[in-house]
């Protein structure tokens, strides 16, 4: 049968013990289950059944129909008679806090698996003290921001979606790892050091959007760095 990935949130999947690939229906069928029922009504269905009320008709009824509340002919299946189907549940885990957790080991726990934003941001945060991670931060930011009501067609948004997700693991392998200053018996290391980098700048001629991505880069690199605000790192040379 053929399949359609992602049509369950990742979160939404692990919450409810499904798969993130489900089955994908007929066209035919569901064009015949969307006419029997009103978007508030399935809306109020996913609700019920603690699955995410957005999305389109179509969709809706993939899922509800899936885990059983809708029957082969758009009705509604009584409680008591819903059989839930096998799942198959997520095999991704967090790295464990005994491994040595680098950029490296990151990109080969989550290369081919399925996509967990919320997952792959903890595993990164062990990095934060030991990377620069401005260009990941930026590349999660990008991801996040994909609506899938700016996308008319599901195939060009879940493309979006994984060029998105696939730009992550590429800043990260490009991360690099900040130097270690060696800490000697009674004295404590310092908790800034001279950046070898120049401050990001703000381009004042270019667009809102990408001013707005420059000026977050810019904050986080004052904070790594011990700065407070631009003039100090500007009379301090960079």
């Amino acid at each position: 049968m053929k399949q359609l990935p992602k049509l369950l949130n990742a979160e939404e999947a692990m919450w409810l013990g499904l798969p993130v690939m489900i089955p994908d229906f007929p066209p035919e069928e569901i064009l015949a289950i969307e006419a029997k029922w009103f978007k508030t009504d399935l809306q109020r269905l996913a609700n019920e059944n603690l699955l995410r009320p957005d999305g389109d008709k179509e969709l809706l009824v993939i899922k509800l129909r899936y885990i059983g509340v809708l029957d082969k002919d758009g009705k509604e299946v009584p409680q008591e008679k819903r059989e839930r189907r096998p799942v198959t549940k997520s095999k991704i885990k967090p790295i464990g806090k005994a491994l040595e957790v680098t950029a490296e080991s990151i990109i080969s726990n989550w290369t081919g698996k399925p996509k967990n934003i919320s997952l792959l941001k903890r595993d990164i945060e062990q990095l934060r003290k030991t990377y620069d991670l401005m260009d990941v931060d930026d590349a999660i930011a990008e991801y996040e921001g994909i609506s899938r009501e700016d996308y008319e067609d599901k195939e060009d948004y879940q493309q979006e979606r994984d060029d998105a997700w696939d730009n992550i693991l590429d800043t990260l392998e490009n991360a690099e790892e900040r130097e270690q200053q060696p800490v000697k018996a009674g004295i404590l290391p310092q908790t800034s050091k001279k950046p070898a980098e120049r401050m990001p700048r703000i381009n004042p001629h270019a667009s809102a959007i990408e001013q707005d991505k420059q000026l977050r880069k810019q904050s986080r690199w004052l904070k790594d760095h011990g700065f407070k605000t631009p003039r100090e790192a500007q009379e301090a040379g960079y």
